[in-house]
């Protein structure tokens, strides 16, 4: 059974989540080179249909019409692009979701969270804790009943959909997130921040 760290599971993810948005990045951007391109003939032959027909007075009129489509066209890729951009995000975090649901339902998962269940036994070790997990987070529950050592009080959060655990120990004041949950909100958060799909 391999064992994940936090840095491992952090890169997996990482990695999943630049190589769908490289795919994705690259069918929008050639999807908007192409509609540049027939936006662009299509400018073009505007332009040489009123230099043949028109006067000076008449091509400063269709220079200023044009000038109003270019940036019309210029908006409207802007929002199509956004709009995509939103797409392309929402879709990639919902793929990551499907994983991790996937992932809670492995030997993998209880393997992680042994782990830190033996820190956190040793740091609070001697002070009653309380864990809040996901509603019917089985592999969890029965791993705090083997890893954690010491006395704890289990409740379910309607809070976590994911997975993984809050601890508090009152005692000394202390909760620590190590939701799954809370962990895809940091990344999420840094990935919008670092990904560079900028219009």
């Amino acid at each position: 059974m391999e064992y994940y760290s936090n840095d491992q599971l952090y890169k997996y993810f990482e990695n999943e989540i630049t190589n769908a948005s490289k795919k994705r990045l690259s069918a929008l951007r050639k999807e908007i080179d192409e509609l540049k391109e027939r936006q662009l003939k299509r400018v073009e032959e505007d332009i040489k249909a009123a230099v043949n027909r028109s006067l000076e007075i008449e091509l400063r009129e269709v220079n200023t019409d044009h000038s109003f489509d270019i940036n019309k066209i210029k908006s409207e890729n802007s929002r199509i692009l956004m709009n995509k951009r939103q797409e392309l995000l929402k879709d990639i975090f919902v793929e990551v979701g499907k994983r991790i649901l996937l992932f809670v339902k492995s030997d993998k998962y209880g393997l992680l969270m042994a782990n830190k269940l033996k820190e956190l036994s040793k740091r609070f070790s001697g002070k009653e804790v309380v864990f809040q997990l996901k509603k019917d987070d089985k592999i969890l529950f029965d791993t705090i009943e083997k890893f954690y050592q010491g006395k704890y009080k289990v409740e379910q959060s309607e809070s976590i959909q994911l997975g993984g655990f809050l601890i508090d120990c009152y005692e000394m004041g202390i909760e620590i997130d190590e939701t799954i949950d809370f962990k895809l909100n940091e990344k999420k958060q840094w990935f919008y921040e670092e990904s560079n799909l900028y219009i």
